[in-house]
């Protein structure tokens, strides 16, 4: 290689030390080529060619040579870059895990942040006046135990609608806000709601039961084609065809027609006469 190498320079050296050129002029004034330049010019260039391909050759084996020190070959190396992607997966994941871990805390941390703790409660008594009062006041104005309209003030009407409260809930009768008696009045109020939306889907289901009702009524009806036009009149007592004219007030001769009845014709107690509308 090395030998390779100075003989390439010593060529390089001849070239330029030489001022070689390609054209010269011969013994008969001719411009001919300089084939001693041409000859070195390809020795050159064919040295300079071997010696890239033995460079890259001492680069492949010298690669090969620290693979084959590691003991690995193709497929343990294709199994290697297939555990670092796994690697890099599973970091993904790792931080996906953490970050989802984290919002289950945070909303573990407070459950119920409208429910209080009992230690975090404040026993209120006549003569407090504080907003978490007006709240269990508008409990009770809700479940009809207070008549005032609710301010946040405990006055002898809060504490007189407390002490009812109480005796409803075998609570003893302290007329005080106590936590026994706040805890019986917020579990009052989400029984009280949940009473009021089942009572609300109860009458939106008779609402539409009556409406199929109705409409069941319509299709069954032996006259659908005029039930929109007529109507049925039940005659009474002492009721006259000239009296249910006027109180319709449809021609007397539209009745006869819808009835195929004539001005001789009697009708009966209960008898259904068909009243025409058009």
């Amino acid at each position: 290689m090395h030998i390779l190498y100075n003989y390439f320079i010593g060529y390089d050296n001849i070239l330029y030390n030489n001022k070689a050129e390609l054209l010269t002029i011969d013994n008969k004034g001719e411009i001919v080529l300089n084939m001693q330049t041409i000859k070195h010019i390809i020795v050159y260039f064919l040295v300079f060619i071997i010696i890239i391909g033995l460079t890259s050759t001492f680069t492949a084996k010298e690669f090969i040579g620290q693979a084959r020190e590691i003991g690995l070959n193709g497929e343990e190396m294709l199994k290697m870059q297939v555990a670092l992607n796994d690697a890099n997966l599973s970091k993904e994941q790792d931080k996906l895990e953490n970050n989802s871990q984290k919002e289950q805390d945070i909303i573990i941390e407070n459950p119920n942040d409208d429910k209080l703790d009992d230690a975090d409660r404040e026993i209120f008594q006549k003569g407090d006046s504080n907003e978490k009062i007006k709240e269990y006041q508008e409990i009770l104005f809700k479940l009809e135990y207070l008549k005032a309209n609710p301010d946040g003030k405990f006055g002898p009407m809060t504490e007189e609608a407390i002490i009812n409260f109480q005796a409803e809930e075998n609570i003893e009768k302290t007329g005080k806000l106590d936590i026994e008696t706040q805890k019986a009045l917020e579990k009052s109020e989400e029984l009280l709601d949940q009473d009021e939306e089942e009572e609300e889907e109860q009458e939106e289901e008779q609402e539409n039961e009556e409406q199929e009702e109705q409409q069941e009524e319509q299709q069954e009806s032996p006259d659908s084609t005029n039930q929109d036009t007529n109507i049925e009149h039940i005659v009474k007592a002492n009721e006259t065809l000239s009296q249910i004219s006027e109180k319709y007030s449809v021609p007397l001769r539209n009745i006869y027609q819808a009835n195929n009845l004539s001005e001789a014709s009697t009708i009966n107690i209960g008898q259904k006469i068909i009243i025409p509308k058009n």
